[in-house]
């Protein structure tokens, strides 16, 4: 059975997920945050008080795989991930608890792929909203199945200038490889056979390691 777009709106039980103090040090570490980010990668340095990213919540609640049993039967190799946004209901702790779902909230055919939407919802131990986490996938060869398009956005014309800022941002050659231990263990970062078989040269670095 390929996608089923009926599939919108149906949502996976809850969840509940702990995080630590040690894990935000492990995901500052794992998107590139070093000695210049001390509220980020330590717990104990004299006058500074540990902090986490905003971006955490993505680990901290990320999409429930039990989802993906709702969306119907297609190769799940094929997903390459396209798009993240957040909403922050208050910051982010260093560490917590939090009650996650994950709700289907669009399901797209684009003809020779499919593009998913997945919203994660996370309150805290009291029913606070903590943050929304809202990712979109995109499974290759997966299209065709007749559902709507969706919308195809508004296109901005590239200015004839150079641009206004320029931003480097390296990533170390072995990054994929302690990103994954904050979660996403997908093979696709870090074996070349699975990465070869669906279609890429080298396994590559998530997405959200440089969010």
């Amino acid at each position: 059975m390929p996608i089923d777009p009926a599939a919108v709106g149906a949502a996976t039980a809850p969840v509940t997920r702990t995080w630590t103090a040690d894990d935000s040090l492990l995901y500052a570490l794992g998107i590139g945050a070093g000695a210049s980010e001390l509220a980020f990668t330590t717990e104990n340095s004299q006058g500074v008080e540990q902090q986490a990213y905003p971006t955490q919540g993505v680990v901290v609640a990320p999409v429930d795989t039990a989802a993906f049993d709702l969306l119907g039967d297609y190769d799940r190799r094929m997903t390459v991930h396209g798009s993240q946004r957040i909403e922050l209901h208050r910051p982010v702790t260093v560490a917590g608890t939090a009650e996650c779902r994950t709700e289907v909230v669009a399901v797209h055919d684009k003809g020779k792929a499919a593009v998913l939407e997945l919203a994660t919802r996370a309150v805290g131990p009291a029913g606070e909203p903590l943050f929304t986490s809202v990712t979109g996938l995109f499974i290759r060869g997966a299209g065709g199945f007749g559902a709507s398009a969706g919308p195809l956005g508004e296109r901005h014309p590239v200015p004839e200038r150079a641009p206004d800022v320029t931003v480097e941002a390296p990533t170390g050659a072995d990054q994929a490889l302690l990103y994954r231990l904050c979660g996403d263990r997908n093979p696709l970062h870090s074996d070349p056979t699975f990465a070869r078989a669906v279609g890429f040269d080298r396994p590559i670095l998530h997405a959200l390691c440089t969010w």
